[in-house]
């Protein structure tokens, strides 16, 4: 049996520290019963990479399914929006904060079973997703390699369907067990069910809302070849012997830290942007009107452009900063809080970028950034 208490942090401002805040204890043992906090008027501000956001009106750190049925029945007791939290990597959480019942995913725990060819990894969402991928790479096993040194946990990097150097998750997928919140069950979903597509799946859409992740099952394989035909790889590996799958990855590890901001000296959560996908005959318009404009055949017959390079060479805005918000000189599709950015500075800017590109090529391009709360 599993029981439950919620505490009030005071004072209710979103900038202030009490004891809440900072709580990173195990659950309560208490007679023999597992009892888990529901804490109140948390901020956001240490929960996610971009160091911005308000409070949650509830937080509950969940480890276990029980907990995870606890946490919903209690949000759904009092009709309140929840958030599934996972590292807070790929989030911008309003000033104002979330009124509703955040999940901070906590479940643990990953196993390896060999078969002849490979192994399946079953992973819970709560699990740091590199720290998957270097234990996978130890043990010598091929596919997610090239998602090495993404920030974040396992549950939303499926839930995102993380890409990066001509790899993504969904590739290596079989299957995904979910929480539902209607049923207050768990199902397993085939690969199909899942529905990826480029950085979205089922669990973004309306339709998929009320699923949880829960654990991922993975097909991994003992022997094949490493993918470095992506351009900076190829680049990176030019002139060398075949690389191993040690290499590959600690080359993807090296150009991700001369691309991006290291987390733990600027606020960011990577790509603001989505690139662009269009049409190849959208493309060949485009071409007319930008004859140097990149892009890239994808297995859907059309063509992804990449979004920075348009940022970059048409808009001229790399390393440009607006208030206490940039975007970041190495890499012009993130955006970085430079000093103590609010949400709001950091939402006006990439608004602002989403416009200028819309007049320049005529497409909106999407965020890939999640919203938290109201903007």
């Amino acid at each position: 049996m599993i029981s439950y208490t919620y505490v009030r942090a005071y004072p209710r401002r979103a900038d202030a520290l009490t004891f809440l805040d900072i709580w990173s204890s195990p659950p309560l043992v208490m007679n023999g019963h597992c009892m888990f906090k529901i804490q109140e008027y948390i901020s956001f501000r240490d929960l996610n990479t971009f160091k911005v956001g308000g409070s949650a009106r509830f937080l509950a750190d969940v480890a276990s399914i029980k907990e995870l049925a606890k946490a919903v029945s209690f949000a759904k007791e009092r009709k309140l929006p929840i958030f599934v939290l996972g590292e807070g990597s790929n989030i911008l959480v309003s000033d104002e904060g979330f009124f509703g019942f955040v999940v901070k995913m906590n479940i643990k725990g990953k196993r390896f079973n060999f078969v002849p060819n490979g192994a399946r990894a079953t992973v819970s969402p709560g699990e740091n997703w590199d720290d998957f991928v270097e234990e996978a790479v130890q043990k010598n096993l091929y596919g997610i390699e090239n998602l090495s040194g993404i920030p974040g946990s396992v549950g939303a990097a499926v839930a995102q369907n993380i890409g990066a150097y001509g790899t993504e998750v969904k590739e290596t997928i079989e299957s995904v067990t979910v929480f539902d919140t209607d049923s207050m069950e768990e199902k397993t979903l085939s690969l199909s069910d899942c529905q990826f597509g480029y950085r979205s799946s089922y669990f973004k859409s309306e339709a998929g809302k009320n699923l949880i992740v829960t654990s991922v099952t993975f097909a991994l394989w003992k022997k094949g070849g490493v993918d470095i035909e992506y351009q900076d790889l190829k680049k990176f590996f030019r002139e060398k012997n075949t690389p191993s799958l040690y290499t590959v990855r600690q080359a993807v590890l090296e150009i991700r830290k001369n691309k991006l901001p290291d987390l733990s000296q600027v606020g960011t959560a990577g790509s603001f942007f989505k690139n662009l996908v269009v049409t190849n005959k959208k493309y060949k318009t485009l071409r007319k009107k930008i004859p140097n404009l990149p892009g890239f055949s994808l297995e859907s017959g059309e063509i992804k452009i990449p979004l920075a390079w348009i940022i970059d060479n048409l808009l001229h805005l790399k390393g440009v900063s607006k208030e206490n918000v940039a975007v970041y000189d190495k890499q012009a599709i993130v955006l970085v809080n430079l000093h103590n950015a609010s949400a709001k500075e950091i939402y006006n800017y990439a608004k602002k970028i989403q416009k200028q590109l819309k007049d320049v090529v005529g497409v909106s391009p999407e965020f890939e950034v999640c919203f938290v709360g109201e903007f």
